[in-house]
């Protein structure tokens, strides 16, 4: 899912909500079981539907956030190209993170290591050059690995 995604469902959306508007107003002339079941359907459908856009611009903002900014060259110890991006697995209190150096956390939901582990090498994979950084749970280095560097 990317940008252009998020916003075709949101023009749907939005060309939607006129038609939308003058179906409740039909539905609410007539009185009855049927009319009721109209208006429960017509509702239940703009918020699913102004639910998935929520979702699809918080996932489009993610894989923005990753494929446009680069991370900060302070890492005096990184092995990866001046321009390769540097993802980073760390502890969280009882949760495991990802972060992208220079910009921040990218998530936070992995209650285990190898769950997160496996989510941070197909990111730094799709966004070569990279770098990735794996830390103990006490938050020394425990490994590096460089990925479309030559």
């Amino acid at each position: 899912m990317n940008v252009a995604d998020v916003k075709l469902v949101s023009s749907c959306l939005d060309l939607a909500q006129p038609a939308i508007q003058r179906t409740t107003k039909l539905i609410a002339n007539h009185k009855g079981a049927t009319a009721a079941a109209g208006v429960v359907a017509l509702t239940t459908l703009v918020a699913g539907g102004l639910a998935v856009r929520q979702v699809l611009k918080r996932q489009a903002m993610k894989e923005q956030a990753v494929d446009t900014d680069t991370p900060s060259q302070s890492n005096e110890h990184s092995t990866a190209e001046p321009s390769a991006k540097v993802f980073r697995l760390e502890s969280d209190e009882d949760a495991w993170k990802i972060t992208l150096e220079g910009k921040g956390e990218i998530r936070s939901d992995f209650s285990t290591k190898a769950d997160a582990l496996e989510a941070a090498r197909e990111l730094a994979r799709e966004n070569q050059p990279s770098e990735l950084v794996i830390n103990t749970v006490d938050g020394n280095e425990q490994a590096r690995h460089t990925y479309g560097v030559n």
